[in-house]
């Protein structure tokens, strides 16, 4: 799937990306995997705090945070792509 948002400019090294509902982490993983600065952000602690464990082992450059998407502590314009793999469906 990676490689399918590379057309589009997304996943790209660099790339501020905000994860919503980012869960375990694994796709905020694989974005940061690919050079990108991640923040994930779901309204679950058991899984933010599941994310934050299998990081402590991948040690890539994720910041997982417990938080709504609907009242997000971030300023305008702080991401540069914004994803939602496993909670578009709630949308």
């Amino acid at each position: 799937m990676l490689e399918r948002l590379k057309s589009y400019s997304i996943g790209i090294e660099k790339q501020h990306v905000l994860d919503i509902g980012t869960a375990n982490g694994l796709f905020a993983r694989d974005l940061a995997r690919q050079g990108c600065r991640v923040t994930g952000i779901d309204l679950s602690s058991e899984l933010i705090h599941q994310a934050q464990q299998v990081n402590i082992k991948d040690q890539l450059p994720i910041e997982y945070l417990e938080g709504n998407v609907e009242h997000l502590p971030f300023e305008k314009s702080s991401f540069k792509v914004i994803t939602a793999v496993y909670c578009w469906h709630w949308f």
